[in-house]
């Protein structure tokens, strides 16, 4: 397929299936997009899928449209959730189970945030529970369900598992699991310091090390993310795996809420960072100590005021306009809202209903886009370039 509207005979006039997948065996690098009617097969039937390839070309595919804003991510959560019973290819599972995670704390609408991620745990527990013993794909949701675990009834069976009351056929309590509960108990606010010391006796190694410093830093109450964050930035002598296994620790909450009082002094010394620091530490700090949970206008005004000589935009596009489509200089509504913007340079932006009129001002509609940054079409696909593309 060479041209943005190659045409197919050989399927006209045959049956449309359920299910139509471009690129099906992975032969090139492209993005691909589910109409409507393949998605919802996809979700529905997604274990039905005898090959994990086109499986995950068809989970690579919702991933995208998640980020892209194209799928709701509660719906993404649910396609993963369905599709990992039975999965055989590790790097499949473990590519997964990271996008859940960030779909559950990044992309769901704050007001279905706990929620949302109540169900992963729950739904990652039972996954367990159904896993094949000793199958490295009980192993790996084992250990996710660890770091999603939450509630009394999370919290109990974390403890249980960690002491030995309770025994999952087939998962083996070794040093590396252990610590992978602790955290999890640490993260819930379920394990003194007390604990968490006699912990890390046990393990005196260069990773229990790096272990114990994670634990530490999960844990939720405001002491213990102020010791690490004075033990990384008020000290230059901490090892850099400690480093970046202390931020790692620290970034994990609960409520973002918990990371709201960093913001003033991270924007206050991360410039000076690398005056006293090697390159790779200062960016591990930087990057690791970011208060990622809290992309509002307050942070928002703090990275205006370090970084007086550089201005912010928020830039908005998908991928069918090549890069952005609008773009807004950051912090100049009144309200500390991040809007939009204006269409950039040759290129329209309309909000229309579903008549393709104009809606008043105020009135919610859909965004079309226009300008000579506009793709072309699908590749391969007329029908859904002729749905998307409606001029």
């Amino acid at each position: 397929l060479v041209d943005a509207g190659h045409q197919l005979p050989q399927l006209v006039g045959r049956t449309r299936p359920a299910l139509l997948l471009l690129n099906d065996d992975d032969l090139g690098y492209c993005k691909v997009r589910l109409d409507a009617v393949s998605l919802a097969t996809a979700t529905e039937h997604i274990a039905a899928f005898t090959d994990s390839l086109p499986r995950a070309v068809v989970l690579g595919a919702a991933w995208d449209m998640t980020r892209d804003a194209q799928m709701p991510a509660r719906d993404f959560i649910e396609l993963g959730l369905r599709a990992l019973p039975g999965e055989s290819d590790s790097t499949l599972v473990r590519i997964l189970l990271s996008q859940l995670e960030a779909a559950a704390g990044r992309y769901v609408a704050p007001a279905h945030q706990e929620a949302t991620a109540q169900r992963l745990a729950d739904e990652l527990g039972r996954l367990v529970e159904e896993a094949r013993p000793g199958s490295d794909l009980q192993l790996q949701l084992a250990t996710a369900w660890a770091a999603a675990a939450r509630g009394e009834a999370g919290v109990a069976r974390l403890r249980a598992l960690a002491d030995g009351s309770q025994r999952l056929e087939g998962l083996e309590v070794d040093t590396d699991m252990r610590w992978v509960l602790m955290t999890g108990l640490a993260k819930n606010g379920a394990l003194s310091a007390a604990e968490l010391e006699a912990e890390g006796a046990r393990d005196r190694t260069a990773s229990g090390a790096e272990r114990l410093a994670r634990a530490r830093a999960a844990r939720p109450d405001a002491q213990s993310k102020q010791q690490a964050w004075d033990t990384v930035w008020g000290s230059s002598s901490l090892p850099n795996a400690e480093v970046v296994a202390t931020a790692a620790g620290w970034q994990r909450v609960q409520d973002p809420e918990d990371l709201r009082r960093f913001v003033g002094p991270y924007f206050d010394r991360v410039a000076a960072m690398w005056d006293d620091r090697t390159h790779a530490i200062a960016e591990a700090v930087a990057g690791g100590f970011y208060p990622h949970a809290l992309v509002h206008a307050d942070v928002v005004d703090a990275a205006r005021r370090a970084l007086p000589e550089v201005e912010l935009y928020n830039l908005y596009g998908p991928t069918e306009f090549t890069v952005h489509a609008t773009s807004s200089a950051v912090g100049t509504a009144a309200d500390g809202a991040v809007p939009m913007g204006m269409p950039v340079w040759n290129a329209r932006a309309y909000v229309l209903d579903s008549r393709l009129r104009p809606v008043p001002a105020g009135v919610t509609g859909d965004l079309y886009l226009s300008g000579t940054q506009v793709a072309r079409g699908y590749h391969g696909r007329p029908g859904l370039t002729a749905d998307r593309f409606v001029a």
